[in-house]
């Protein structure tokens, strides 16, 4: 599947100018992929805040890409267990939908508001507001929209079900999920092709129902909707966490009618599964203390007390550690933020209410009424406010320090540059005065003034990197000139040649005459930097191509190396500034981790692009960009 990122990305390598929607899509496939595949949440962090970048500034143009960006970044929050953090996003993506976008965006929020309600084992409170995304997404027409027109709608009955079977209502929780299976049954037909991904869905909720006719002690129905869920779902490509859940189930139901040999085969089975880590998820935790406990029943109503107390010990032990977890969520303040999002639903409702009676009441007696209400009202509102007022004061508070701290934090940071800058000047400067000296002496060979002229040169640029590293965000007003590549080229070249040479390798130049509108000190760091890194990272005797071409508006230079190449943990890295994408060289040389995140600042500074392709052990090619505006007449 990494395959299928490296197609990706270089299918949007073939985009002469990807528009915001073309970029938005291409890292939400790629946060798509880290989700379902590596479940890697870094990078989803990384595709997050790059849809966010995206989408920056213009969020009202691009309503569905920006919700659709909030409900991955509350699903994020989820992960890291900031479930407050994660209720304000949905709370906020909710109320920009209801003003920009139609009930169908609604119900996606309101799916999400119920899941963290679920998850701090607030379970009747989490059942409004799955009926009310229920509600909201039977607005929406059928469409080919696998995930929206399928999977949300089952979804839904499934989780209303769920919070009614945790609350201790199993005869609620079976109407909703036999809901579950109608929804399923009648939309199964507009999606041929998912067959695979709906019989998923209808083994998860027959092994849900088969859970609930055990509490109800119906063991005929609780058997036979168990064994249908494992039959589904118990084989490659399937849902086989949830076939682990319904044996646990299914084993439970044999012990309680002491059918011992056959909760003995699925707890041998379980077992294996969790061996080999068959199928194993983000519920595999639920799993595991699952089959311990049930391993200590099967031992205990055996009569096996050694063995009993061993697994009881081991079940103590993991329920111990798993109950941390539960009470750091349960003791967050979310209840607080709850109850200001119904409040304020519930004035929402008050003010519609007196609108409507409003337009009825015309007698005197009736005004009167209403003006004793509408002080009640204000008076309680006036209580409310002033409480908000308090908790907003006291929020402040806390964002003022947060924000006096991060402030404190980066002068601290700019210092230190300042120090590094100040400390890299002066033997730069030293390198470049004595350069002058010796260049002043009469009786120089040719070779040692080019020699000297090209240590000048190096160090005067070498100071501008030095002023660049501290004016990162400057580069939008670069002061530009015609400058003829070729020559660039060829001094760039000549002046490295030295260093190719020291591991005999060689340089090979392939230009054509352009002249370009550039600020030329930049553009020689940028290739000076891409050949050094392909001198460095290229074994003995190698060839190296610097090779330029002109297509339709723009001017495309490459620099082809046959060296190590870039792992694909490192690619999305190395244009990071500070990266921790840092190696040696193939003659141990160090690498800084800096050069190419400048030369990408300096690139799109001149309205440019640059990007590479790369294969471990068989090296890279780095391509510069410039477009049709950059070409002097």
């Amino acid at each position: 599947m990494q395959q299928a990122i490296h197609w990706l990305d270089s299918s949007y390598a073939t985009l002469s100018n990807p528009g915001t929607t073309d970029l938005w899509k291409k890292y939400n496939l790629k946060g798509s992929y880290y989700t379902d595949y590596q479940r890697d949440i870094t990078a989803r962090w990384a595709c997050v805040d790059s849809m966010e970048m995206v989408l920056k500034g213009a969020e009202k143009q691009y309503p569905f890409e920006y919700t659709q960006t909030q409900v991955k970044k509350g699903s994020l929050l989820l992960l890291e267990k900031k479930y407050v953090q994660a209720f304000k996003v949905y709370f906020d993506g909710r109320k920009f939908a209801e003003q920009e976008l139609d009930n169908c965006s609604l119900s996606e929020f309101d799916g999400c508001l119920a899941k963290i309600c679920y998850q701090q084992e607030e379970f009747l409170k989490a059942i409004p507001f799955a009926k009310r995304a229920y509600e909201e997404i039977m607005h929406c027409p059928i469409s080919d929209n696998f995930y929206q027109s399928f999977i949300i709608p089952q979804g839904l009955m499934n989780t209303i079900a769920l919070c009614y079977e945790r609350a201790k209502q199993p005869d609620s929780a079976i109407v909703y999920y036999q809901h579950a299976l109608q929804s399923i049954a009648s939309r199964e037909k507009y999606f041929t092709g998912r067959e695979n991904d709906i019989a998923v869905a209808r083994g998860v909720v027959e092994g849900n129902i088969g859970g609930n006719y055990i509490s109800l002690h119906n063991f005929a129905e609780a058997e036979k909707h168990l064994r249908e869920s494992i039959r589904i779902n118990d084989r490659p490509g399937r849902a086989i966490e949830d076939a682990q859940t319904a044996r646990n189930k299914l084993t439970d139901l044999f012990l309680k009618q002491e059918k011992f040999a056959q909760a003995d085969s699925l707890l041998t089975q379980l077992e294996k599964d969790i061996l080999t880590q068959r199928g194993k998820s983000l519920e595999a935790d639920q799993v595991i203390g699952k089959w311990i406990n049930l391993k200590w029943k099967y031992y205990e109503k055996k009569g096996d007390i050694p063995k009993a107390y061993e697994y009881m010990k081991r079940y103590r032990a993991f329920d111990d550690s798993m109950a941390l977890v539960r009470s750091a969520l349960k003791h967050t303040d979310l209840t607080e933020s709850m109850k200001d999002q119904e409040h304020a639903f519930q004035l929402t409702l008050l003010q519609k209410n007196g609108q409507i009676k409003t337009a009825w009441l015309t007698a005197a007696v009736v005004f009167l009424l209403m003006a004793i209400g509408l002080t009640v009202v204000i008076f309680y509102y006036l209580k409310r406010s002033r409480y908000q007022i308090k908790k907003l004061t006291s929020f402040n508070g806390h964002m003022r320090s947060a924000l006096n701290a991060l402030k404190q934090s980066q002068e601290e940071n700019k210092k230190l540059l300042k120090m590094v800058a100040h400390d890299l000047r002066n033997p730069i400067n030293n390198m470049t005065a004595i350069a002058d000296v010796m260049l002043e002496e009469p009786n120089r060979s040719e070779s040692d003034r080019q020699l000297l002229e090209m240590l000048k040169t190096s160090g005067n640029n070498s100071l501008q990197l030095v002023t660049d590293l501290l004016h990162t965000n400057a580069r939008q007003n670069l002061e530009k000139s015609p400058v003829d590549m070729e020559q660039l080229l060829h001094y760039c070249v000549e002046m490295l040649m030295h260093k190719a040479q020291a591991k005999t390798q060689k340089l090979q130049l392939q230009t054509i005459p352009a002249t370009l509108l550039l600020n030329q000190e930049s553009i020689w760091r940028v290739f000076t930097n891409l050949i050094t890194n392909a001198i460095k990272f290229s074994s003995r005797n190698a060839t190296i191509t610097v090779r330029m071409e002109k297509r339709p508006g723009e001017v495309l230079i490459q620099v082809i190396d046959t060296g190590l190449g870039i792992s694909s943990e490192m690619q999305g890295k190395v244009f990071d500034m500070f990266t921790r994408a840092q190696r040696r060289g193939t003659n141990g040389e160090e690498s800084f981790g800096m050069g190419l995140s400048i030369s990408k600042q300096i690139v799109e500074a001149h309205g440019g692009r640059i990007s590479f392709e790369s294969e471990p052990g068989k090296g890279s090619i780095f391509c510069v960009t410039l477009p049709d505006n950059a070409v002097a007449e």
